[in-house]
């Protein structure tokens, strides 16, 4: 399985350099127009949170992307460097569906917090910590767009590795 890997510094402006290289590749191997604007957002998605979570956590170590495709799969792999654990409630990664269940009820959550009755002034001391579920978002969304994701923690070195996979259909 041919494989390309990209190294980029935990900065915003790095995440654009993944989206392109992900676009090329879709490109090079025929992918639907369509489908490859689905990988570019994932690809982002997934390089903005592990910016976020190395940001955060102080990490200098480089976000590795790997892009693997054979003959019917694109494989697009997100390491990061981070503290293992911090992605759920309970340091359980968990799967797709998984993480969706536990963003949906966190948006629910907040939404509830924050409803307003017409006529009332906004409660602007109630503020919502959007950083610390910002990368769980990010994972809602990708589960949203990837049929076949997983996102584990890894142990050793640490860190976490968002895999994303889309069959390969010709244009």
């Amino acid at each position: 399985m041919p494989k390309v890997e990209l190294h980029i510094t935990a900065l915003p402006v790095n995440v654009r350099t993944a989206r392109l290289v992900a676009a090329a590749l879709g490109r090079r191997m025929g992918l639907d127009a369509v489908v490859i604007d689905e990988v570019k957002l994932a690809v982002g998605e997934a390089c903005s949170r592990a910016v976020s979570v190395h940001q955060k956590a102080g990490v200098g170590e480089s976000i590795v992307i790997e892009f693997r495709d054979d003959s019917d799969i694109l494989e697009i792999s997100v390491l990061d460097w981070g503290p293992t654990g911090a992605l759920l409630p309970g340091g359980d990664a968990g799967g797709a569906a998984e993480v969706e269940d536990v963003v949906a009820e966190e948006a629910a959550q907040l939404l509830e917090s924050a409803t307003i009755s017409a006529g009332e002034p906004a409660d602007l001391e109630r503020s919502v910590d959007v950083a610390s579920i910002a990368p769980r978002l990010g994972l809602a969304m990708i589960a949203g767009l990837v049929d076949d994701m997983s996102v584990e923690d890894r142990s050793e070195p640490g860190g976490t590795v968002v895999t994303m996979r889309w069959p390969i259909t010709a244009a």
